[in-house]
């Protein structure tokens, strides 16, 4: 049993610091997932608490035989999902909020010039690259949030990869 699985089996019995550790080990990946779905830093944020909140209510349901990352960023996955479904039955705001962009998600890196080679990648391509890259997913991680399989990752990933480097080069 994985590190991750012990604590998920810990906080399953109500150990709060399990919980943390979880948190300290996990936290910035599902940050950075539910940023790059969301497009949004405060939307993102909320996802972060609130899957943090499922695990600590869930954490009992978890199978030990199953990978525990997997769970906690499929739960983050399905409320990014939810919140997604959500807007789009809400329909246009009443408040004439102008419509975020999905380079809102790039917001948390600091090099314009990344942020900038960044958003001329495709958005999916843009997405592997970011959680490849930043978050520290792996590519079956990665195929697995996205429904996407794992050959179909990989060649996004290095397409983008590659079209940054051309980027650079031109630059």
């Amino acid at each position: 049993m994985d590190d991750i699985n012990r604590l998920l089996a810990k906080a399953g019995r109500g150990d709060g610091a399990a919980l943390e550790s979880l948190y300290r080990q996990l936290g910035n990946g599902v940050y950075c997932l539910a940023l790059s779905i969301l497009g949004e830093k405060g939307a993102a944020e909320d996802v972060l608490q609130e899957t943090f909140v499922r695990v600590w209510t869930m954490a009992h349901t978890h199978s030990p035989g199953k990978s525990g990352r997997s769970w906690i960023l499929a739960i983050a996955r399905n409320l990014c999902l939810d919140r997604l479904r959500a807007a789009q039955n809400a329909g246009p705001s009443q408040e004439g909020e102008e419509e975020r962009s999905g380079s809102e998600a790039l917001s948390f890196v600091d090099n314009l010039e990344l942020k900038d080679a960044l958003g001329k990648l495709e958005e999916q391509a843009r997405k592997i690259v970011v959680l490849h890259l930043a978050a520290g997913f792996k590519f079956r991680e990665i195929a697995a949030l996205l429904g996407e399989k794992q050959s179909r990752v990989q060649r996004a990933y290095y397409a983008g990869v590659e079209q940054l480097s051309a980027y650079y080069t031109i630059q």
